[in-house]
């Protein structure tokens, strides 16, 4: 499986794993799809499919009639192909409550709000407070009696503590205190601090007031020449494809540009993707590298290993569309970050030089995922240099597995190289779902409705009906 930094890779596998957590779950979720398609029964797929799209709609925070509906359709699609894993013999049945619960979720998030009010996450805290530390208190032996005096006695004393908050002025009592440090320790959580390393020192350029993109203060490698970094970098074209872009800009040069001219490197950037009603109330941290490899050398502390490189793949605005469409974006590989010295550019705009894949044309309609390939031009990869701010966000591309398709020489730092063909993954992050998934369905369905209603105009009561014939 190609890496993300947003995606965990199972080293081991996960045939080894006996016990499961939600995050392996979830982990899980983001590429099953991708490994089944073209390993398995079409139904399979469909089946995989709904009940996938079924549990990302679930997890909206915002819900409108539109979005039941589609989440209606995903359990719909769940339904109607569910039945071939009896077919294949993997299971005898579907009696199972839980999957009978499904249906009913549309109903009750209408009458009673998103399912994000019933997280049982929520529950949490009061397992740690009436468990747990009622436990610790205990003696370990006759601990239940003992776990229920400590808790009668927790509640007596926080309620003559609210009772002092509310008759002396200004008192606060030690309850409330520990309750705040709570609140605020989730704050400081590991996974809210996930990338605080990586936006260290970093300065932040507005791009059309829309999203911002971020870099660090200070370049990784300064005054690299361009044919040291073309060969580094694997970028053959990057002195062609900078003089392009400041010719098709416009942009006059203080200095030529030549294969000897030095530009300035950085491995990381990063960007954030604004806050989505539906899916967040807070904007996500979003990054992409272009690191070089490094070869196994030695060093007075020994052998350091060899690194591979990392490439990651983006999505680029192309265009003058929105940029929430994706009709106006297309993937790139990302090869190189740079800016090109004051001596030269008097501008100093950052510039990042990409490889790019086939335009969104091919459609799987199983897997509901683009298929693209990596284009090329003259029997060579088809590079551009454009600017940073035209990059949207990260994306993760699965490669076409199958029986035909996998190569055993195939590994996870070079499977973007190996490969020929992959599927956009659309369920790497709530916003990549929103985005790939959500928006395209959504336009769908809208259309749809407009025939609807435009037969039901044209053929009175009897337009209705047209649907199932």
């Amino acid at each position: 499986m190609s890496p993300h930094h947003s995606l965990r890779h199972f080293k081991k596998g996960i045939s080894l794993t006996t016990q499961w957590t939600g995050k392996e779950h979830k982990e899980m979720e983001k590429v099953f799809l991708g490994l089944t398609a073209n390993a398995t029964d079409p139904r399979v797929l469909r089946a995989v499919r709904g009940l996938l799209d079924f549990t990302y709609y679930a997890h909206f925070r915002v819900h409108s009639d539109e979005s039941l509906s589609l989440m209606d359709t995903a359990w719909s699609n769940f339904h109607a192909n569910k039945e071939i894993f009896e077919t294949l013999g993997i299971r005898e049945h579907f009696n199972i409550s839980k999957i009978t619960k499904l249906k009913h979720y549309t109903d009750s998030i209408r009458s009673r709000g998103v399912t994000g009010s019933f997280n049982t996450e929520h529950t949490e805290r009061l397992h740690i407070d009436f468990a747990k530390s009622s436990y610790r208190a205990s003696n370990h032996k006759d601990y239940i009696p003992e776990m229920i005096k400590w808790l009668e006695r927790q509640e007596a004393v926080r309620k003559f503590a609210s009772y002092l908050e509310w008759a002396v002025p200004g008192y606060e009592a030690e309850f409330t205190a520990l309750e705040s440090a709570t609140s605020d320790l989730s704050l400081n959580s590991p996974e809210a601090n996930s990338t605080s390393d990586d936006t260290d020192d970093i300065d932040t350029l507005d791009v059309d007031d829309i999203q911002s993109h971020r870099l660090s203060k200070k370049p990784a490698f300064r005054n690299i020449p361009i044919t040291q970094l073309s060969q580094d970098y694997h970028a053959p074209d990057l002195l062609f494809r900078v003089n392009d872009f400041f010719r098709d800009n416009s942009i006059p040069l203080l200095r030529e540009l030549t294969s000897t001219s030095p530009l300035d490197v950085y491995k990381l950037a990063s960007l954030t993707l604004p806050a989505i009603p539906e899916i967040s109330s807070t904007p996500v941290l979003d990054k992409f590298r272009a690191v070089k490899g490094e070869h196994r050398k030695e060093t007075p502390n020994g052998l350091k290993p060899a690194k591979a490189p990392c490439f990651d793949t983006v999505l680029i605005h192309i265009g003058e569309g929105p940029v929430d469409s994706i009709t106006t974006l297309r993937a790139a590989r990302l090869r190189l970050i740079f800016r090109v010295p004051d001596t030269h550019d008097s501008t100093s705009t950052p510039l990042a030089y990409v490889e790019w894949y086939t335009p969104f044309t091919r459609f799987s309609t199983d897997l509901g995922m683009f298929e693209i390939s990596p284009s090329t031009r003259h029997h060579r990869r088809h590079s551009q240099v454009v600017k940073l701010s035209h990059v949207i966000r990260s994306c993760h591309l699965i490669p076409v597995f199958g029986a035909k398709q996998v190569r055993a020489t195939w590994v996870s730092e070079y499977v973007l190289d190996q490969a020929s063909n992959f599927y956009l993954n659309p369920y790497l992050r709530h916003h990549d779902f929103f985005l790939l998934r959500y928006r395209p369905d959504l336009e769908h369905f809208r259309k749809q409705e407009q025939l609807r209603r435009a037969r039901i105009r044209k053929l009175g009561r009897a337009g209705r009906f047209t649907d199932n014939i």
